[in-house]
């Protein structure tokens, strides 16, 4: 399933995997996907635990500010996760597809 999320929802899915990997609480395997990217980046931890700034805050590079939400570090990812999620899933019904076709000729003897 590719997607075009906005901003918020971008933000919204990342600092739930935020939550979530801090309580420990079982994710999908998407948000595992992004977790791995998110624990890849020390730096920006403060700021995923701080929700409400992270949803609010606007970053400026003319104040040396980096955003972690520009394309090229979150939405890229989210492009990357929603190919991966299509790929696994292309995978899945290819799987259920010759595991039918194997039954069928089997139940043809």
């Amino acid at each position: 399933m590719l997607f075009d999320p906005s901003r918020d929802q971008v933000r919204r899915f990342f600092l739930d995997v935020w939550r979530k990997t801090q309580t420990q609480v079982p994710m999908s395997p998407m948000e595992l996907m992004a977790q791995e990217w998110m624990l890849l980046h020390p730096e920006y931890h403060g700021l995923f635990a701080d929700e409400d700034k992270a949803m609010t805050k606007d970053f400026s590079v003319e104040d040396g500010q980096t955003n972690p939400f520009l394309p090229y570090f979150l939405d890229n990812r989210t492009y990357n996760l929603s190919i991966t999620q299509n790929i696994k899933e292309h995978i899945i019904l290819q799987l259920y597809s010759n595991q039918s076709e194997h039954r069928n000729k089997l139940n043809c003897y």
